[in-house]
């Protein structure tokens, strides 16, 4: 299977795209295109070290997601004729895309370089070697919790709860998942399983994103992966299926929806009637000419563009910020339980009028702020060199105390769900890495409480 992929596979489709790129060369220059496969390159590269290195293919698989999310986001873009680069000159995107690989370097250099220095991982003891009757319960109780939230939405205003709140239903239908894959659950349970994942992914979406479900399908492939070493097409597919073919309808919906005063009172299936009108609306011409011509879905992903206006307008018109972006992380791994008055991150609002992202009047929108760009708007290359590669080392040390066998599903699971959003940087730094303690605790403190019978018993038996 690794063979096959990377030696066949990989190269044949980065030919390809190579060939499409050439032919549709449209108004980039041969600069920015080579660039822009070299980006997409090195972000495949993690996905090839995966294969080829058996110590790299035991680990939470967070350096080859990142490597994606960076060739997708900075990289692809490039070779679409729809992003808007937000009057952006040629120059400027040539220096933004030169920045991009360069980052990437320093950040493969982090990860790679230093990776002796993390070889010990670590061990929670009271979560091996959980019997599989026990971690069903675990699953069950975790999803349980995640409903009584999400059917009552003023629960998760309650400070440090509402963080908290969007992990269980990862813990619970990841283990669920893997269990599965194990083939330790009867074929009931699973069909039962499938309903309640239909049933989270459609309550995602109508909450008028896609994001959360799509993310929800990428945590799954990742499981497969551990497990089985193949890669999840059918999940692969249904995500491409979420991105692609919903991202226009959601925009119809959100704007029906969200505009309504009454959205929070609506009933689910007064939501999924909206939300199959805003499909009807987008899909009344064919399939082909609807998709073709939307270009919500390349700029809602692009990255790149963003990262150009920065560059454009750094230091000249705006100064760099000079850390100014994380001054929340130092006090950002204090639950809000504690310190109720901690004060609250708008750095997405600060950011997009900042540098003209939003209009003057808005007061609502927050900009995403990727971890690059927010490290050049800060120190400009210095911070990409800095900051890529502090990032590498962090990762390293993550990836290695919190991966696990993948015999011991509950440790598995509370490793990859506590790291698995850290791949998509895309918000700022401090908002991200910030929780990640919080976080660890309060899932190490729910596991525990529900393995703490278990234990016992264990102990008791010995």
């Amino acid at each position: 299977m690794r063979n096959l992929y990377l030696y066949s596979v990989i190269p044949i489709a980065f030919i390809a795209l190579s060939c499409i790129a050439f032919i549709g060369l449209g108004s980039i220059n041969q600069a920015q295109l080579g660039f822009a496969l070299l980006i997409i390159l090195l972000g495949i590269l993690p996905v090839l070290i995966m294969f080829i290195d058996e110590r790299e293919s035991a680990l939470i698989p967070l350096m080859p997601l990142t490597g994606l999310f960076y060739a997708i986001s900075f990289g692809l873009p490039m070779l679409s004729t729809q992003v808007s680069y937000k009057e952006v000159n040629s120059e400027v995107i040539t220096e933004a895309l030169g920045l991009t690989v360069l980052g990437l370097l320093f950040l493969y250099i982090g990860f790679y370089a230093f990776r002796r220095f993390y070889s010990k991982p670590s061990s929670m003891q009271f979560l091996n070697n959980v019997s599989t009757r026990r971690q069903i319960w675990i699953a069950w109780i975790m999803y349980g919790i995640y409903l009584i939230f999400t059917m009552f939405p003023v629960l998760q205003s309650i400070p440090s709860v509402g963080q908290f709140y969007t992990l269980l239903d990862y813990i619970s239908l990841g283990l669920l998942f893997a269990l599965a894959l194990d083939n330790k659950i009867r074929k009931m349970h699973f069909r039962f399983f499938v309903l309640v994942l239909i049933f989270t992914v459609f309550l995602k979406i109508l909450s008028g994103s896609l994001a959360p479900a799509f993310f929800l399908m990428v945590f799954l492939g990742v499981i497969y992966w551990i497990k089985k070493k193949t890669v999840p097409w059918v999940l692969i597919l249904v995500g491409i299926i979420l991105v692609v073919g919903l991202n226009p309808v959601k925009h119809g919906y959100r704007a029906i929806a969200w505009e309504s005063q009454n959205f929070s009172t609506l009933s689910y299936s007064e939501k999924a009637t909206l939300f199959y009108e805003a499909g009807q609306v987008f899909y009344e011409r064919d399939l082909y000419s609807a998709l073709s011509e939307d270009s919500t879905t390349i700029n809602r992903v692009s990255h790149i563009s963003t990262f150009a206006k920065v560059v454009s307008m750094s230091p000249e018109s705006v100064p760099y910020w000079l850390g100014g972006s994380y001054r929340t992380l130092l006090t950002s791994f204090i639950p809000r339980a504690l310190w109720p008055d901690k004060p609250q991150s708008e750095i997405g609002q600060e950011f997009g009028h900042r540098y003209s992202l939003l209009h003057p009047k808005d007061t609502l929108t927050s900009y995403n702020l990727p971890w690059l760009t927010e490290f050049y708007a800060n120190f400009g290359v210095t911070g990409v060199f800095v900051g890529m590669f502090a990032v590498g080392l962090i990762f390293r040390f993550l990836v290695t105390k919190m991966s696990a066998p993948i015999s011991q599903n509950v440790r598995l699971l509370l490793g990859l769900t506590i790291t698995f959003h850290l791949f998509y940087a895309e918000s700022n730094f401090a908002l991200m890495v910030g929780g990640l303690l919080p976080k660890y605790i309060a899932c190490l403190g729910l596991l525990w409480i529900v393995t703490a019978k278990y234990i016992w018993k264990r102990k008791f038996d010995h």
